[in-house]
Order: structure tokens, then C-alpha cells, then sequence
């Protein structure tokens, strides 16, 4: 058999194999997207017919949630099964148009609950000797990390005067400048910008510091792992305009599902713990208080992830001329 036909017949198996995934993966995923929707559709439903109480006269009445919350309830919904359909999308494309990018495969795969394109990638993976670097402070990289911690400190001091809209949402910019900052600096460097903007957030009147575990867990651990975002931000080198939004999607919502989980927690163990708390306020009336956190908080972190996938791109794409002057690829 001539070389050319032997290249042949592996190029049209590879091409098989690769529609095999594709199909099974889309099966998987419209089925995943089914079940997501019957789920939200039941919680939209019980969550819109919820009660709040209300206290007059030294009297605790139950009345219907607003049409304000319901209308929060529903957009917030709609637009986190909108991310579940991107985040789908993003596992797919992922695996057959950046195959060599472990972190970003393993990640969106998991997010997006794509189990079988988690599976295949693993059986495939080959790990290349890892080569570690010294990753030494230089002057321009002290001077950019000082002017992005003392922008986050502006805009975490102005953002903190505006009071917090119910669900507890504020207004996210703060976290625009770290991402800028893990766009340009790797990753110890990072690091470093992350640790020095959650210690400063300390200083804020704004930060509520009620209690060690309510502080790292609503400021602390989410601002330090926010640094992990750099290694899934998107390269320059890259020419195809779709890796590079798929890069900016995993760059962004990656962190913003450990600062939900953190949230999260925060809520279980302190705000609506009454052995810590005392007396605990519910916006809304629910059985069960774990999942009422993760309810409450994923409707703060939806909005966040809003006003971040709004300008953060924008952002990094304006001041791009940053990174390749002073850290090319």
C-alpha cells in the first residue's frame, strides 16, 4: 500500500471517529439541555409563587414576592440557561478546534456537565514534561501591579458607596481590573496582584467583616482564586476569532463559578446560620437554607458575570497594545 493511500484511509477514520463524537456529544448535550430546562422551569415556577414576610405592627404577614423579583427571577433564569447553552457549545467546539489546550478541554467539559467529551479527552491525553521557570519581579511589572491595585481600590471604594440593590448585587468593576491584571501578568505575578487586592479590600468601609470565615469566604478566597484566570486567557497567537472568544468565555466564567460556590458557602455558614447570626432575613420564603443560598447567589454572581462579559473583552481588546509591548506572547 503507497504511503499517500495509507494517509488516506487514517484521515477518513479520524474524520469518522470525529463525526461519532460529535454526534454523540450533541445527543448528550440536547438531552442535558432538556433535563436543565424542565429543572429551571419547575424552580421558576415555585420561586415566582414564593412568599415574603413582612413585618407591620408588631405583626408578621406573608404576601406575594413583587413583580420587581419576579422579574429578576425570570430574566436571571433565562439568561443562566443561555450560559448553559453557550457553555455546551464551548465543550464541543473546545475539544475538535483546540485539542491541545488541557486546561481549557478538562475545564469547560466540566463545567458544562459534558461528561463523554471529558472521558474521550482523558483517554487521549498524552501529558508532556512540565518545564518550570523562575518567574522573577522586574521593574515594570512592580509598577503595573501598583497601578492596577490602586485602580481596584479606587473603583472598590466608589462602587462601595452605591448601597447594594436586593439579592445583594453591587456593581462588579473592581473585578475588571484583576482581569485586566491576569490578562498581561502570569501567573505568580497574578498571584501576587490578587493577594494584594483581597488584603486591601480590608480597608474599605464598604467590606463587611463580621467574622473571619464570612470575610474569606465573601472577599478573600474568591479575589485570590480569581488569579487562576490567567491560565485560560486568550493568546494573541491565536488567529481563529472563535478560539479566542471561547478563550475569553472559560477566562472569565471559570473564576466566577469559584466565587459563586464561595458565596455560597458564606451564605450557609454564616448570613443565614442563626446560631452565628441570630435572627436570619430571607428575602423570600424557602425550606431548605442551603438552597436558598445558592439561589440568592447565583442571581448576584448572574448579574456580575453580566456586566463582566460585557466589558472585559472590550477592555483587553482596547489595551492589548499593553501586552505585546511590554509581555508578548
Amino acid at each position: 500500500m503507497e504511503k499517500n493511500e495509507f494517509n488516506d484511509i487514517y484521515n477518513n477514520s479520524k474524520i469518522t471517529k470525529n463525526l461519532k463524537i460529535l454526534y454523540v456529544s450533541i445527543t448528550f448535550s440536547i438531552l442535558r439541555l432538556s433535563l436543565f430546562i424542565v429543572l429551571t422551569y419547575f424552580l421558576l415556577n415555585k420561586l415566582v409563587n414564593t412568599t415574603t414576610e413582612v413585618y407591620e405592627d408588631n405583626s408578621v404577614y406573608e404576601v406575594p414576592i413583587n413583580t420587581t423579583m419576579k422579574f429578576t427571577f425570570i430574566f436571571m433564569f433565562i439568561f443562566a440557561l443561555f450560559i448553559y447553552v453557550i457553555l455546551s457549545i464551548n465543550s464541543i467546539i473546545n475539544y475538535f478546534y483546540n485539542t491541545y489546550d488541557f486546561k481549557s478541554n478538562i475545564f469547560s467539559s466540566i463545567i458544562a456537565l459534558n461528561i463523554e467529551i471529558l472521558v474521550i479527552y482523558l483517554i487521549n491525553l498524552r501529558f508532556n514534561k512540565m518545564i518550570i521557570s523562575k518567574d522573577r519581579l522586574k521593574i515594570i511589572d512592580i509598577t503595573i501591579i501598583s497601578l492596577l491595585l490602586a485602580l481596584f481600590e479606587i473603583f472598590d471604594f466608589v462602587t462601595g458607596l452605591v448601597p447594594p440593590i436586593p439579592f445583594g448585587i453591587t456593581l462588579p468593576f473592581k473585578y475588571m481590573i484583576i482581569f485586566f491584571g491576569c490578562y498581561l501578568l502570569s501567573f505568580s505575578k497574578s498571584l501576587l496582584l490578587c493577594l494584594l487586592c483581597a488584603f486591601i479590600t480590608l480597608i474599605n468601609p464598604a467590606t463587611y467583616k463580621l467574622s473571619v470565615l464570612q470575610f474569606l469566604f465573601d472577599y478573600w478566597i474568591p479575589t485570590v482564586l480569581m488569579s487562576i484566570s490567567c491560565f485560560f486567557k486568550p493568546k494573541k497567537s491565536t488567529n481563529n476569532k472563535m478560539l479566542r472568544a471561547i478563550s475569553f468565555l472559560n477566562f472569565i466564567i471559570i473564576p466566577f463559578i469559584i466565587m459563586f460556590i464561595c458565596r455560597s458557602i458564606s451564605g450557609v455558614v454564616y448570613w443565614l446560620n442563626p446560631n452565628v447570626n441570630g435572627d436570619v432575613y430571607f428575602e423570600f420564603n424557602w425550606d431548605n437554607r442551603v438552597a436558598y443560598s445558592f439561589i440568592y447567589n447565583g442571581i448576584n454572581t448572574l448579574f456580575d458575570l453580566i456586566i463582566l462579559l460585557s466589558t472585559v473583552p472590550l477592555v483587553c481588546t482596547t489595551l492589548d497594545f499593553i501586552k505585546q509591548k511590554y509581555y508578548p506572547d
